[in-house]
């Protein structure tokens, strides 16, 4: 906050104020900030506001502080003071540049050009209620007559003019604009002189402004309403298992839309995991090879199940194979079996996966980590259903459906050189993919939910839910780890917990850190910088929002944009961001 002394040759002086108020605007405009003139005893006042700029001048040994809305901008408030106590008799109002300049002679009449720039109307009268001084902005909207030397006699302000030269107190009232009849404010402040009025200022109000004040009103009405319906939902909103104990509408939807009651362990409501699941429920008729692909933890092993409970050889065995977890040595035999002495260590005969799964399904997991020999032999059962065992000769026939999954780029192994091409094409006859969780977010209160129920039940716990604050900090994660590792954090925190809901303060330290920057904005921000297109409307939701977080209403981000206040309050009903001005308007 900067101090600055008014001289007492200008404090009453009409065009200092309005000087003041131009240059103030100009660094508003410039600084990108809003500036307020106060006198020291927490009487603030917009530097845009004539009359209460006048107001501060009228005062005995007028001291003004100036002060702005943030703390990013000393340059203005310093700039704005030594404008305060420089001469203005040499100043002038430069239109090309937008400011004031020095010339070299003092420069006469620049009260009329002044008028002129304020987006108000303005009107002046002497001691003798004769008008001195009027913009066309005034006579716009009360009078088109009104010049200098008449009089306010004749207009809807006459007998207002008398009270305030009677009573020395300013007026604020409400009239009609003789053109649109919309309401207008006029505010009558009186020009003090050793105690006596010696002529009034009478500024009339845009209807924009009055149109703002409304919708301010409106906004703080719809701020009120949002705040008591929030109160009711931080009281009510938590994430309780009993909610879930009968269907709601979107459930029943979503059990229908999935493909039986095979696929029902597969939580999940996003559209991305209905279509992949409706894919498996179709695959899951037929006896084509399915390959699942996604990252660790996403589910692949519960589709694999799926596949096979709903086809037709549910009634047979379903066999389980971690090409991961098996040496390439051993793999063979795993799948394969061998015959009695066919290696050291071989005292009998082993059958293999094959054989077990005879009539059945092959589960063949993480098969990108198969080596290149195994994938050999493996084609050749793919194409031919035949194989014989480690150290056998007698060739066997076997009849088995084959899911495999792996979370590897199969694709690009084969341009690698690391996964044969045509096996690749062999299993990949039905793809599927399962999104990674951190692309199905909404169904993270969905699966919260089952693990507690799951828990409570596996551990003897009774943990009856979740806080929102809790919920919110598991949506907002990223979990590289997916569904796999929400399970485990559940499980963490049930075991840990000695509340009956799970807090923030429950969660591992990684959920402590706020992210306020959602997922949308910090790709669209950062994609810029790649030159990435997006769609213009994408471009102009975000300018606006910007406009009005930072001016807090409609009409100055309106000036900020250089459009009017009704495109603006249009924009925001149309991208939905009244929240962004609830936020300011009670500031």
């Amino acid at each position: 906050m900067k101090r600055a002394i008014v001289a007492a040759e200008v404090r009453l002086n009409l065009e200092f104020v309005l000087m003041l108020m131009l240059k103030a605007r100009e660094l508003e405009g410039r600084w990108q900030t809003r500036l307020f003139f106060d006198n020291g005893k927490n009487d603030a006042v917009p530097v845009t506001e004539v009359v209460s700029i006048l107001r501060l001048c009228n005062r005995r040994n007028p001291e003004l502080w100036i002060s702005s809305r943030d703390e990013v901008s000393p340059a203005a408030e310093a700039e704005l003071a030594a404008f305060v106590e420089r001469d203005f008799k040499n100043l002038v109002w430069d239109v090309e540049i937008g400011s004031f300049r020095n010339k070299k002679a003092p420069v006469d009449g620049k009260l009329p050009l002044l008028l002129e720039l304020l987006g108000d109307g303005v009107c002046v009268l002497d001691a003798a209620a004769t008008v001195t001084h009027v913009n066309e902005a005034y006579s716009a909207m009360i009078d088109r007559s009104l010049t200098v030397g008449s009089t306010l006699e004749h207009t809807c302000l006459g007998d207002i003019v008398k009270q305030v030269f009677t009573s020395g107190k300013t007026v604020h009232t409400l009239i009609a604009d003789r053109n649109t009849a919309v309401q207008i404010t006029a505010t009558l402040q009186p020009i003090l002189a050793n105690g006596r009025v010696n002529g009034i200022i009478s500024v009339l109000k845009h209807s924009d402004t009055i149109q703002d004040l409304s919708e301010t009103v409106r906004l703080v009405t719809e701020k009120s309403k949002k705040l008591e319906e929030q109160s009711k939902r931080e009281r009510e909103n938590r994430w309780y298992p009993e909610r879930y104990v009968s269907e709601t509408p979107e459930q029943k939807i979503v059990r229908a839309l999935k493909p039986g009651a095979a696929f029902q362990s597969f939580i999940g409501m996003d559209h991305t995991v209905l279509e992949a699941l409706a894919l498996a429920g179709k695959a899951a008729q037929v006896q084509s090879t399915v390959l699942i692909t996604g990252k660790s933890g996403t589910g692949k092993e519960l589709v694999a199940e799926g596949i096979h409970q709903a086809g037709p050889r549910s009634l047979q065995p379903l066999v389980k194979v971690n090409c991961a977890a098996i040496p390439e040595s051993l793999l063979e035999s795993e799948l394969f079996g061998h015959e009695k002495g066919a290696f050291t260590g071989a005292i009998k005969r082993k059958l293999g996966k094959f054989e077990l799964a005879h009539k059945g399904t092959l589960f063949l997991d993480e098969i990108g980590e198969m080596g290149l020999e195994m994938q050999t032999k493996l084609l050749r059962v793919l194409q031919n259903s035949t194989f014989e065992r480690v150290g056998g000769e007698t060739t066997l026939q076997v009849d088995v459906r084959i899911v495999a999954a792996t979370n590897r780029d199969l694709e690009q192994m084969v341009r690698e050189g690391t996964f044969r091409e045509d096996l690749y094409y062999r299993l990949n006859v039905i793809p599927i993919h399962l999104p990674p969780l951190g692309e199905r977010k909404t169904d993270i209160p969905l699966l919260v939910n089952y693990f507690l129920k799951w828990f409570n039940r596996q551990l003897g716990r009774d943990v009856k839910g979740i806080s929102q604050t809790a919920m919110d900090a598991l949506v907002r994660y990223g979990w590289p780890g997916n569904v796999r590792e929400l399970k485990n954090i559940i499980e963490r925190v049930v075991v840990l917990t000695d509340e009956a809901y799970i807090d923030i303060c429950d969660l591992p330290q990684c959920f402590h850190q706020e992210k306020r920057c959602e997922l949308e904005e910090t790709h669209f921000y950062g994609s810029i910088t790649k030159e990435e297109i997006f769609p213009l409307e994408k471009y102009e939701k975000d300018i606006i929002r910007a406009a009005l977080e930072r001016y807090g209403s409609y009409s100055a981000a309106a000036k900020a944009l250089g459009i009017t206040h009704k495109t603006v309050a249009a924009k925001a009903r149309k991208y939905g961001l009244l929240d962004w001005i609830n936020r300011w308007t009670l500031l």
